[in-house]
């Protein structure tokens, strides 16, 4: 798997010199995603040790093991930054801010039925 992301990493490297450049809002959008990401990622952490209970994610499936849980956020991190890097200028704002619609709707959810970090 680390070489799966090495490769990964070095790829969106080479290929990001033709991307437009990132700005002071890319920046914002993109530190916000990952902190509401971080939450989401403890949140998970903590249905994962806890019987009471079970994650909606299908990729990660009712009852993830640790590993499992690490694994998925630290690629979906990668992604979402990696992504966001490569796609235009217009486009970056919309992806970064799905992806803040998305962690932030989990992190809510997550909150409202009793999951703390």
């Amino acid at each position: 798997m680390i070489k799966i992301v090495c490769i990964m990493f070095f790829a969106l490297y080479f290929v990001s010199c033709a991307h437009d450049p990132w700005t002071k809002t890319d920046t914002a959008l993109l530190t916000t995603g990952l902190g509401l990401k971080a939450v989401d990622y403890m949140q998970t952490k903590e249905i994962a040790r806890n019987p009471a209970y079970w994650e909606t994610n299908p990729w990660l499936g009712p009852d993830p093991e640790q590993n499992h849980v690490d694994l998925w956020f630290l690629g979906s991190a990668l992604v979402q930054g990696g992504v966001a890097w490569l796609l235009p200028a217009d486009w970056r704002k919309a992806w970064l801010g799905g992806w803040i619609g998305i962690s932030g709707r989990n992190v809510i959810h997550n909150h409202r039925i009793g999951v703390r970090p």
